[in-house]
């Protein structure tokens, strides 16, 4: 079933991307490396979501909207990214690296939608500094010093 066949190659890709982005995400991995790892895979165009690969995000849109399995199977993917993202967040508000006036599942929600819209406007070829991007974020979330 075509169904199928989509969901599988959705899950093969992405999840092994966002694997590969939140490796040790929950067992002490450090906010401030997954923002750096992403940032470095966007400028290699390692990202399954940008260029040719782009239809994957097309396939899971389009796919959520037409069957509830899809819809499914892309919601189980993001909120897996999600808690991942949420628990090195906490896990870096418990170091004091990360700002603790934000909850973690907040810190989790803005990098995955800004992980998404920084996808977009790379594959509409929109200029963006990597290195300036990644270290706007890490201040953003990072303690200032007493």
């Amino acid at each position: 079933n075509r169904d199928d066949f989509m969901s599988s190659v959705i899950d093969r890709v992405l999840v092994d991307f966002i694997d590969s982005m939140l490796a040790a995400a929950g067992t002490g991995d450090d906010l401030m490396e997954i923002i750096g790892r992403f940032v470095k895979a966007v400028s290699q165009g390692q990202v399954p979501l940008m260029g040719q690969q782009r239809r994957m995000i097309e396939l899971l849109t389009r796919g959520g909207s037409r069957t509830d399995k899809l819809r499914a199977g892309a919601k189980v993917l993001l909120q897996g990214a999600l808690e991942r993202l949420s628990s090195a967040a906490a896990s870096g508000q418990a170091s004091g690296k990360v700002r603790s006036t934000v909850p973690p599942e907040l810190i989790a929600t803005w990098l995955l939608a800004a992980a998404l819209g920084l996808t977009t406007l790379l594959d509409l070829d929109v200029q963006v500094d990597g290195t300036r991007l990644a270290d706007s974020a890490r201040d953003l979330l990072r303690i200032e010093p007493a």
